[in-house]
């Protein structure tokens, strides 16, 4: 039931089994916000999770954060793969969660891609609607990081109002992922 599309009962069986890196890199194989999303998910599997008629649903959400947490102090790498390069560009406009996200599958698959955000610091809704009592920035930048682990570029301070412009500077495709800004 959750929207990443994260295989739960895999990471949870490798953390039962005391596997903890390679339940992160599980995680990480959908998403890169493992921190984030230990922190700040809304977890709807919980609602939908099986054991929840047996003995309880799982704390989805604190197995991530424990997970993540686990992972930094480890002070381990994170163990993905990059594609070599296709030659092929995407610009993705927007760095909240799914620019983030769209970011990430696109380069660990081969693509170039340079995300462009409008506020001065990458993250989107993760920094600008979730307080830090609940995310630390600490947390979101980590995430943000694994993007850029990929090779993935991010360009801050840059607000986009002519897409076509965008065009003509040789991606192959854009990928608009701008969340729900407030209107001006």
């Amino acid at each position: 039931a959750g929207p990443a599309g994260i295989e739960a009962h895999g990471y949870v069986s490798l953390i039962r089994s005391g596997e903890y890196g390679k339940a992160h890199r599980l995680v990480l194989e959908a998403t890169p916000l493992v921190g984030t999303l230990g922190r700040a998910c809304y977890a709807p599997c919980e609602a939908e999770c099986t054991r929840g008629s047996l003995e309880g649903t799982l704390p989805i959400r604190r197995l991530k954060r424990f997970i993540s947490d686990r992972h930094v102090e480890s002070g381990a790498e994170l163990g993905i793969e990059v594609a070599p390069s296709n030659g092929r560009r995407v610009a993705v406009v927007g760095s909240g969660p799914a620019g983030l996200t769209a970011a990430w599958q696109l380069a660990r698959t081969g693509y170039a891609v340079r995300i462009y955000e409008a506020a001065p610091e990458p993250g989107g809704f993760l920094r600008l609607a979730i307080p830090s009592y609940r995310l630390p920035n600490e947390v979101a930048e980590r995430d943000i990081d694994h993007v850029r682990a990929t090779g993935a570029d991010i360009v801050t301070n840059t607000p986009l109002r002519d897409l076509p412009a965008l065009d003509s500077h040789g991606f192959d495709a854009i990928l608009v992922a701008t969340g729900a800004p407030p209107s001006h």
